[in-house]
């Protein structure tokens, strides 16, 4: 994704903040939404995907849908999470610095 503009063909990430280095040169991750905040930042979305699932997270919420029914299976409230990587049978986050594996609940 890429900001047209003043800097024109900017690059929308930071390529030298550490915080995103298990996001940038990923070619599984496509962005799926991107927010301005109040602050003036910009809150990009990356769509996770855990079959047959659809996983929905921020920095205070995890909440985990069936992707035919698009019923809620599980949520879970947090504090300070980021996604980390994703994969078919797990979320990987960081909250306080440690890292989560998260598994769906059977």
């Amino acid at each position: 994704m890429q900001l047209v503009g003043a800097a024109a063909n900017a690059p929308m990430l930071d390529q030298n903040d550490p915080d995103l280095r298990l996001v940038l040169g990923r070619d599984d991750l496509n962005p799926i939404a991107l927010f301005r905040t109040v602050d003036e930042d910009f809150f990009l979305c990356f769509q996770a995907y855990l079959p047959p699932y659809v996983a929905a997270m921020s920095p205070n919420l995890l909440e985990v849908y069936h992707l035919s029914s698009g019923e809620l299976v599980q949520a879970e409230i947090t504090f300070a999470q980021r996604c980390l990587l994703t994969q078919p049978d797990a979320v990987y986050v960081s909250r306080a610095g440690d890292v989560h594996k998260l598994t769906l609940k059977s």
